[in-house]
């Protein structure tokens, strides 16, 4: 299979895009000491209003629709056209091509935003007992035009929304992957809520509990942690993109969620 995240076929390739200037973090502390990143919650609220507001050449709602699309087929990733987003925003679609891995969480919160207020029933998650808890909901970007061979994706790409082509050659199992987890103090008992894994196991860094003050002494409540589907497919660059003399390159692709066993071998 090639993989490809809707390239154009047979047309002429367009334009690589100016790289907009970079731009420098700004965040500050909220009451209780969490950073809070104010550019990315601007990318949220734009991202949001962006999904409101944009219409079809019938005047229909466009996002409403794929959101009933995604209601009838119980999915949770809403399929987002780039070139919707180009034309209604372009300044928001410059940030997110720039920065998409710093900007990706707000974009799937303003998407949790948007089922919220139109569709509030289906935000609940039911796979626990209806305690309340909601659903995660992920993006996926659809008629991305700049595309770039595999051999091109070097250092100065990272961080950045990019779009290759190639030739799956193997892929794994799909295995579940800890994304948040709620630990149990082994001293004290006290719970220790939505610990972000950061690239590997992560346990909290100290008890909250000012009388505990454990730092070693942990263990993963799994029903309280939240997990995805994770997926590791090779990669390799197709026969026209290779230069004369070379020998093929490879890269290693991590799929989650509904993405997983869609690609398959050769």
């Amino acid at each position: 299979n090639a993989v490809s995240g809707n390239a154009a076929q047979g047309g002429q390739q367009p334009q690589p895009r100016r790289r907009a200037a970079p731009r420098p973090a700004q965040r500050h502390q909220d009451a209780a000491g969490v950073i809070i990143d104010e550019t990315g919650v601007r990318v949220r609220d734009k991202f949001f209003r962006f999904l409101s507001e944009y219409e079809d050449d019938d005047g229909s709602k466009y996002y409403l629709n794929e959101l009933d699309a995604m209601e009838q087929s119980e999915s949770t990733t809403m399929n987002v056209n780039w070139e919707h987003v180009m034309s209604a925003y372009s300044d928001l679609a410059d940030l997110v091509q720039e920065d998409y891995y710093r900007f990706e969480p707000f974009l799937c919160e303003a998407i949790c935003n948007f089922v919220r207020e139109n569709k509030p029933n289906y935000v609940e998650s039911d796979a626990d007992g209806g305690s309340g808890e909601d659903k995660s909901f992920y993006l996926s970007i659809t008629r991305f035009q700049q595309r770039y061979n595999l051999r091109e994706l070097s250092t100065d790409k990272v961080g950045q929304l990019c779009l290759f082509s190639g030739t799956v050659t193997r892929s794994t199992e799909v295995r579940p992957e800890l994304l948040s987890g709620t630990f149990e103090c082994g001293n004290c008992g006290k719970l220790a809520k939505n610990v972000l894994q950061q690239f590997k196991y992560t346990q909290p860094s100290i008890c909250e509990d000012a009388q505990c003050q454990n730092r070693m002494e942990w263990e993963l409540d799994v029903s309280r942690s939240k997990f995805v589907d994770w997926q590791k497919v090779r990669v390799q660059e197709n026969s026209a993109d290779i230069p004369p003399g070379s020998m093929p390159r490879s890269i290693d692709v991590i799929l989650r969620n509904e993405i997983c066993e869609k690609c398959k071998p050769g």
